[in-house]
């Protein structure tokens, strides 16, 4: 019990006095330890155990397998007496979720038995990779469907905006039951098409409080706040669930004002209440407070001392996020992969890598992002060629290393000599030789590509559109076969960029036309667009219809090209009230767009009120002056 809600130190105290733990016992606490992350912990009374039974060989297998120690639990597998197929299912889900496709297909075809489960993930596997024809097939493979298959692929075809499919498919489904009906709820709400969610929620013979709240997750998923708020209170009751959905929903967001608000207002609460207000600070840059509630919480879990080194790291203050994660009692590769991203900014990051007891694909990834955006290409390269298991996602981080060094030619080496390709990866050699400005390699590229997703797309209209070819970049968005939403904000962007901002709001009725929601990426784009053209008027009424209509938090960037387009217009004390009174503490990009404003209206005096530290600020500052000083010459 003490394990469901993350209290890990309390069940391994309660089982440490059990005199003579029996098998039973000794399966509970190994389950504990790996589904909250301890894997030492777990292995360590694995190999203590005085008898194991298949229950206890999978659940160590499945452990490692599904947060990604694949070589661990292939090993594993290995030593077991006999392996069925709970163990090699695990390890079907746990290479499909890591991209190693080929793996997983012929792991899946050494199952003589195969359940439901094991159909389930080797399809969803492929799903999550983008090869959505390909999970579709297997989908019409399976031997029979019931309800959970279907509801699966209903799920899984929301997951990825394909509604149309996702609808046909739960019209052919022969018994609908409330998970269906759910699953059916929860993709129109995750995709933000209110009318329908609602028309078919009202439809529903019975609702229950989980398809409320799978209807709430939805809408907070797709970032509609205001709706997921009248949900809320439509709601004849609240749960737990309820209530921590709500306040996941403000911790995305990084509220802390707001989840501290639903956090009082809640009349139950457990771990995991707690440990998201606790993000909500920390996220928001707020660490004060969020050390403040980590002091009162009754009881802590890794995922709360995981929040509080990642919210140290991210605001730069590094060496707290060491020290605190030096004292923590428990880690995780998640706490670890946390402070690596915060050591990057000041140091080498392989010295935590080399402390960290155990790596796997998402540490190993981290590390050679840090190294590649740091510009370490040699040591980036001398990782990646170590790693015991390179899979596609380290060789995108490779890949993605030598792009951002403008290493086309090395990044198509590397490429070449993959044993194996996925969409992932050919997506991101398109990517690549777009940023290289190398638009014919990258159509190449995408034209022999065996397969594309809406990634593929997208980056193809985004590589044209970078290298000035925006006729082309719109005539190839028109003849996608399917969109997405970023699909809708790459066009956007690509016309703010060149300047056209009438086309980029064009855009953008467009998206509304086709009954797509806009979300918070797509307002940025056409902010963005009026900022660059210095329509403030058009700007000020896109910003209100974001925030009135379509109820999206306005984050960071939104505020900051509010603020440009004020200085622009030359109405600077706005500006300076809106950059003091946005809930978001002014990066140096809000206070040098201030001082770019008084910089071209000579306003020496608000110039010199910043007062950040910034070798840019001080230069422009400089500006300021000496343009005063050439104007009062005249």
């Amino acid at each position: 019990m003490y394990g469901k809600f993350g209290a890990v130190d309390e069940a391994g105290a309660a089982f440490d006095s059990i005199q003579r733990p029996n098998v039973f016992s000794w399966n509970n606490i190994v389950t504990v330890y790996t589904q909250n992350g301890f894997l030492e912990r777990a292995h360590s009374e694995f190999d203590a155990m005085t008898e194991r039974n298949s229950v206890s060989w999978n659940i160590m297998v499945t452990g490692y397998a599904q947060t990604g120690y694949l070589t661990q639990a292939e090993a594993l597998l290995e030593k077991m007496p006999q392996y069925g197929v709970v163990s090699l299912s695990a390890m079907v889900v746990g290479f499909s979720r890591s991209g190693q496709t080929d793996q997983a297909e012929a792991t899946f075809e050494r199952i003589i038995q195969r359940n439901i489960i094991t159909w389930t993930g080797f399809l969803t596997g492929y799903a999550q990779c983008g090869y959505i024809h390909e999970a579709y097939g297997i989908f019409k493979r399976m031997p029979a469907w019931n309800v959970v298959s279907w509801t699966a692929m209903i799920d899984l075809l929301g997951q990825m905006g394909q509604l149309e499919n996702a609808k046909t498919l739960f019209d052919r489904v022969p018994e609908l039951n409330a998970v269906s009906w759910t699953a059916m709820v929860a993709a129109y709400a995750a995709n933000g098409h209110i009318r329908e969610c609602r028309d078919l929620f009202d439809d529903m013979p019975e609702r229950g409080i989980v398809t409320w709240n799978a209807m709430l997750a939805g809408f907070g998923s797709s970032l509609q706040a205001g709706e997921a708020r009248r949900v809320f209170g439509r709601m004849p009751w609240h749960n737990l669930v309820s209530w921590n959905t709500m306040l996941a929903l403000v911790a995305r967001n990084a509220g802390s004002l707001e989840g501290l608000d639903i956090f009082h207002g809640m009349p139950a609460r457990n771990c995991k209440s707690w440990n998201l207000v606790v993000h909500c600070h920390a996220a928001n840059g707020d660490m004060g407070d969020a050390g403040k509630l980590v002091y009162r919480m009754p009881q802590h879990s890794v995922v709360t001392w995981t929040s509080m080194v990642v919210g140290y790291s991210c605001k730069g203050r590094v060496d707290e996020a060491i020290s605190l994660f030096d004292w923590i009692p428990e880690r995780n590769v998640v706490t670890w992969t946390g402070l690596l991203a915060g050591y990057a900014q000041v140091s080498d990051v392989g010295e935590v890598f080399r402390r960290m007891p155990a790596h796997n694909v998402v540490s190993s990834t981290a590390v050679i992002d840090a190294y590649g955006q740091n510009g370490h290409l040699v040591a980036a390269k001398e990782l990646f060629d170590r790693l015991p298991e390179a899979n596609e996602l380290t060789l995108i981080a490779m890949l993605g290393a030598y792009a951002a060094k403008g290493c086309a030619s090395e990044s198509k080496r590397l490429f070449d000599s993959s044993p194996s390709q996925s969409v992932l990866t050919w997506n991101t050699m398109v990517s690549t030789y777009g940023n290289s400005l190398e638009l014919c390699a990258a159509m190449a590229m995408f034209e022999k590509m065996p397969k594309h997703n809406t990634v593929s797309w997208n980056a193809i209209v985004t590589a044209n559109a970078r290298n000035g070819h925006l006729g082309e970049a719109r005539m190839i968005f028109d003849t996608m076969p399917y969109r997405s939403s970023r699909s809708w904000s790459v066009m956007i962007d690509s016309y703010a960029l060149s300047g056209q901002c009438f086309e980029a709001v064009e855009m953008l009725t467009l998206v509304m036309w086709e009954g797509f929601v806009p979300d918070e990426s797509v307002f940025t784009g056409v902010l963005a667009a009026c900022s660059h053209q210095g329509l403030l008027e058009l700007g000020i009424r896109l910003f209100s219809l974001m925030v009135r209509d379509y109820s999206i938090a306005p984050a960071l960037v939104h505020f900051k090209c509010l603020i440009a387009l004020l200085t622009r217009a030359g109405q600077l004390d706005s500006a300076e009230q809106l950059l003091n009174e946005m809930p978001y503490h002014p990066d140096e990009v809000a206070w040098v767009t201030l001082l770019a404003g008084c910089s071209s209206h000579f306003d020496v005096g608000r110039a010199s009120y910043a007062t950040c530290n910034s070798s840019a600020l001080h230069v422009l500052l400089g500006n300021v002056y000496d343009q005063q000083t050439f104007q009062m010459s005249f």
